[in-house]
């Protein structure tokens, strides 16, 4: 990375820093996870402050430091406005963007992760079904990481899935057929077939199918169960946005 540099991005995350300092998290295209920060932002003639809010999609002249970057100019690309009017899609936003920020590295491009982010944030402003667009979220980061998960045939055997009755190893990462789970001892979890029919509609990326349905409350329990162990088993982490998130959306 040059000593100045351009990077386009969506800020996650910010703190004070000094009398009128802030730092950021900026989750870029060009370079991962950024951390700079933002001189005299917190001054009201700050020409930088109304860029620089947490969900911005912005543009960023950066300069390069020893421990943080330099945010020299910026402008703003998306603002979100209509997600930050709603309780419940600042807590679906937010949890997007930690998640995102946990798994992403620094000093390393990640533009599928990034358009993933960019892309979701989005479709949340619009869908019908932002509870699935979530969970699609999920999937497509897992499989990003490494972690796709298996629902179309047996993760361990991996014989076609058929009707029968199904569970999901969230260790394994994948449904288990009636035999194979015969011989799991990790955490299983019972599969209703609706269920399982659209975590195939994921695998088979239909996603925009997906946010048109309305499941009922208990395939929406199934599925957050599903992931909320997935992401606690594959990638290690419990994330501060999640509780709240599950929360807001309880009410």
């Amino acid at each position: 990375m040059t000593k100045n540099y351009f990077a386009t991005g969506i800020i996650s995350k910010s703190s004070n820093f000094g009398e009128a300092d802030s730092i950021f998290h900026l989750i870029t295209k060009e370079y991962g996870l950024v951390k700079a920060v933002a001189k005299s932002v917190r001054k009201p003639k700050s020409k930088l402050k109304g860029h620089l809010q947490t969900l911005n999609h912005v543009n960023a002249y950066l300069r390069k430091g020893k421990n943080l970057d330099l945010i020299i100019q910026v402008e703003s690309v998306t603002t979100f406005k209509s997600i930050k009017k709603n309780l419940n899609f600042i807590a679906q936003a937010c949890y997007m963007t930690e998640l995102t920020e946990s798994v992403i590295s620094e000093d390393q491009s990640s533009p599928e992760l990034f358009n993933l982010l960019v892309s979701s944030l989005k479709f949340l402003e619009t869908s019908k079904n932002r509870i699935l667009l979530i969970h699609c979220f999920e999937f497509q980061l897992l499989a990003l990481s490494g972690f796709k998960l298996m629902f179309l045939e047996c993760v361990n055997c991996q014989k076609e899935i058929s009707k029968n009755s199904h569970v999901f190893s969230p260790v394994q990462g994948g449904v288990l057929c009636p035999n194979c789970k015969k011989s799991e001892n990790t955490k299983l979890i019972n599969l209703s077939f609706t269920t399982l029919k659209i975590l195939r509609n994921m695998s088979r990326e239909n996603f925009s199918l997906l946010l048109e349905i309305s499941p009922p409350k208990n395939i929406i329990n199934e599925l957050s169960r599903i992931f909320n162990e997935s992401i606690k088993e594959l990638l290690g982490i419990k994330l501060n946005s999640q509780n709240f998130y599950q929360t807001i959306m309880k009410h």
